[in-house]
């Protein structure tokens, strides 16, 4: 199942607990297919309006509505984004926002579609939770999270239908700041966003075999940021590397590489991602080759990073 028909089923679920619960497309419906379904009375589509989305729903909310807001993402963020700060984030206002297609899911495409910076864009909103799922079970609980959180959130939903291997220890609490390990090793943190983290699973089973044993952590909340479980880690880790579906300016390597400075830690950090931007057209996967952050380019820059660090420990 892919993110967008899990959360698909969640937003039915939550309509039937909560009457007061409405939806809003920008001419988009897939995702409230079920909602409609049920409750249409309780829908609309405002159409290709991106801005006035965000005005309906900051309305529906300061009268005491829950408000799910969807559209594609590139769409959705980069033209309602004033009336997303302003009529939504500044008041605090209870509306979860559903981004469909953020980062290079719809890479073929090409750059009208594609939204690599659209974390960072929300990580600057005030007041704003950021949310960058990796598969529709995290999918799932990001958005059971988002709509019992005071405040707006922000969800980025990708095109991936493959689930990630979990730990038999995994917990099943839907809060997004409980970052589990999905693979232990001393040799070297891996931590990982969204797209990215089934590829740095991937890759550690490969490491694995040569015996190079790397922890692998997923960070699904870019706001709050579990902060304590993230230093902790690093502290603990030899040399660290980030791998993200994202630009490098905002995302996770940068919030990683500001909290190892504001708390000290001297450690080497090596930073996988998308770069400046995304300009061509692709599949995900041929997108993420190219721009280096697939298995192969992980397993590659741990080799590297552990050499380095054997290096410097030799007497």
């Amino acid at each position: 199942m892919d993110m967008r028909n899990a959360v698909a089923d969640e937003i039915a679920e939550a309509g039937r607990r909560d009457a007061r619960l409405v939806s809003i497309g920008a001419d988009t419906r897939l995702i409230f297919k079920h909602f409609i379904e049920l409750f249409p009375e309780r829908f609309v589509d405002v159409g290709i309006a991106e801005a006035t989305a965000f005005g309906v729903a900051a309305g529906l909310a300061r009268s005491g509505r829950c408000v799910i807001v969807s559209a594609i993402a590139a769409f959705l963020l980069r033209r309602g984004l004033e009336q997303l700060r302003i009529d939504i984030a500044e008041p605090m206002l209870r509306v979860v926002i559903l981004g469909v297609g953020g980062g290079i899911s719809y890479g073929p495409l090409g750059t009208t579609h594609l939204f690599c910076e659209d974390l960072a864009l929300a990580r600057l909103v005030p007041n704003l939770s950021v949310l960058a799922p990796f598969d529709a079970i995290d999918a799932k609980r990001a958005f059971q999270w988002a709509i019992k959180t005071p405040g707006p959130t922000y969800i980025r939903l990708i095109s991936s239908e493959r689930l990630v291997p979990r730990l038999p220890s995994s917990s099943s609490d839907p809060n997004p700041l409980v970052a589990e390990k999905l693979h232990e090793g001393a040799d070297a943190l891996v931590l990982v966003a969204g797209r990215c983290v089934l590829e740095a699973v991937t890759a550690a089973g490969e490491l694995a075999e040569t015996g190079v044993m790397i922890g692998v952590r997923p960070v699904t909340s870019l706001r709050p940021f579990p902060t304590e479980t993230i230093v902790d880690d690093i502290r603990r880790s030899k040399c660290v590397l980030t791998v993200e579906e994202h630009v490098h300016l905002g995302g996770l390597g940068a919030t990683v590489a500001e909290l190892m400075i504001q708390f000290s830690i001297v450690r080497p950090l090596v930073r996988l991602d998308l770069g400046e931007a995304v300009t061509r057209h692709g599949s995900p996967e041929a997108l993420m080759r190219s721009c280096g952050v697939d298995a192969g380019a992980i397993v590659s820059a741990v080799r590297g990073l552990v050499a380095s660090s054997r290096a410097r420990s030799t007497p």
